[in-house]
C-alpha cells in the first residue's frame, strides 16, 4: 500500500485557503504522516528595494514579517492540538509556486494539498497562476480543493484513465486512498468520437470504428479492473463514456457522488487525452469535487495484463 510520510498543505490563512486544511489532516492521518504548513510571502513591489529605503520603512518591514512568523506560528500550533497531528510551520519569501516546489522538494513531500482559491494580491494561491504552475511542475502528486469542499472520505473515488501506461500512474494512489476510507473505486474511460484529420477539420467517425472502439476499450477496462479487484480486494466500478472527456468525467463524478477524482496529468495524446492544458486542466478549474493530480515516475507493476490491443487509429 502506498505510505505518504510527508504531506505539505499551502494556505494564506484567508478562510477560502484554509478549506484545503481539513483534505490535509485526513491524508495526514490516514498514513500517520507529518504535516506540514506552507506560507509565502510575495516581495510587495510597492516598497523600495534600493538605497533610497529608510530605516523606519526596514524597521517597520521586519516588525510586519515577525508578527506574520508569529500568527503562522500560532495556527499552526492550534491546528495541530485540534487535529492531534504533528505540524511543522514554515513562513518563506520569494516567488509563490516556485518556493512552494522548492519547500516540497526540501521536505520531501509525497502530496502537495492547496486550495484552488485564495486571498488575491500578495499571497494569492487561484488557478490560473499560483495552482496551475504547481501543477505543471510538482513532482509529487497535487490534490486541488475548493473553498466549501467536504474532505475526500465521504463517498466513491473516481479515477479517470485512457488506459495509457502514464494515466496508470494515478493508480496506487487511487487504490490506496479507496482502500484506507473503505470505498468503492470507479474507473472511467472516456472515448472522444471526433477523428482529427490532417487538414484540421473534425469528422463524425464511422459508427463500425466506434462499435470496435468501445469493445476494445470496455474489454481493457474490464482487464484492468480484474486485475485490480485481485491484487487490492476492492469493489471496482468501471464507466465507458462517449463524448467531451472533461464533460462526461464529471458527470460521471456528479451521478456517484465522489469523494474525490483522481487523475493523471499526462496521458495518450490523440483522440482520448488526459494532460494539463486540456483535459485534467479544465476538470480541475470546473469540477465541484476535489482533484488529485498525479504526475511522475511511472509504476512498472501497474499495467494492464491484457492480450487486447486497442483498435488502430
Amino acid at each position: 500500500m502506498l505510505k505518504l510520510q510527508n504531506v505539505l498543505v499551502t494556505t494564506d490563512l484567508s478562510e477560502n485557503a484554509k478549506s484545503a486544511l481539513p483534505f490535509a489532516a485526513t491524508l495526514a492521518k490516514q498514513h500517520n504522516a507529518k504535516l506540514h504548513l506552507l506560507y509565502v510571502e510575495e516581495p510587495n513591489s510597492i516598497y523600495p528595494t534600493d538605497d533610497s529605503i529608510t530605516v523606519a520603512q526596514l524597521d517597520w518591514m521586519v516588525a510586519e514579517r515577525k508578527e506574520r512568523e508569529q500568527e503562522v506560528r500560532t495556527f499552526a500550533q492550534a491546528w495541530a492540538a485540534s487535529e492531534s497531528l504533528a505540524v511543522v510551520a514554515h513562513l518563506k519569501q520569494g516567488s509563490v509556486a516556485k518556493t512552494i516546489i522548492a519547500t516540497a522538494a526540501e521536505v520531501q513531500a509525497d502530496c502537495i494539498v492547496m486550495s484552488t482559491h485564495g486571498r488575491s494580491g500578495m499571497a494569492r494561491l487561484m488557478f490560473g497562476s499560483v495552482t496551475e504552475q504547481v501543477l505543471r511542475d510538482s513532482a509529487c502528486p497535487v490534490m486541488c480543493v475548493k473553498p466549501g469542499e467536504t474532505p475526500c472520505n465521504a463517498g466513491p473515488l473516481l479515477l479517470t484513465t485512457d488506459l495509457s501506461a502514464a494515466s496508470l500512474t494515478a493508480v496506487p494512489f487511487a487504490t490506496s486512498l479507496a482502500k484506507q476510507q473503505n470505498c468503492d473505486l470507479h474507473l472511467v474511460v472516456v472515448i472522444e468520437d471526433k477523428l482529427n484529420i490532417a487538414d484540421g477539420a473534425l469528422h463524425t467517425v464511422p459508427v463500425e470504428w466506434m462499435i470496435k472502439e468501445h469493445q476494445t476499450t470496455e474489454a481493457q477496462l474490464q482487464q484492468l479492473a480484474a486485475d485490480l479487484r485481485l491484487r487490492e480486494e476492492l469493489t471496482i466500478v468501471t464507466h465507458v463514456r462517449h463524448g467531451k472527456a472533461a464533460e462526461e468525467i464529471k458527470a460521471v463524478a456528479t451521478e456517484i457522488k465522489a469523494g474525490c477524482l483522481i487523475m493523471a496529468t499526462h496521458g495518450r495524446s490523440g483522440l482520448r487525452r488526459i494532460f494539463l492544458g486540456s483535459v485534467a486542466e479544465d476538470v480541475i478549474r470546473t469540477s465541484k469535487y476535489p482533484v488529485l493530480a498525479v504526475r511522475g515516475k511511472i509504476d512498472s507493476d501497474i499495467q494492464i495484463n491484457s492480450k487486447v490491443e486497442l483498435a488502430s487509429k
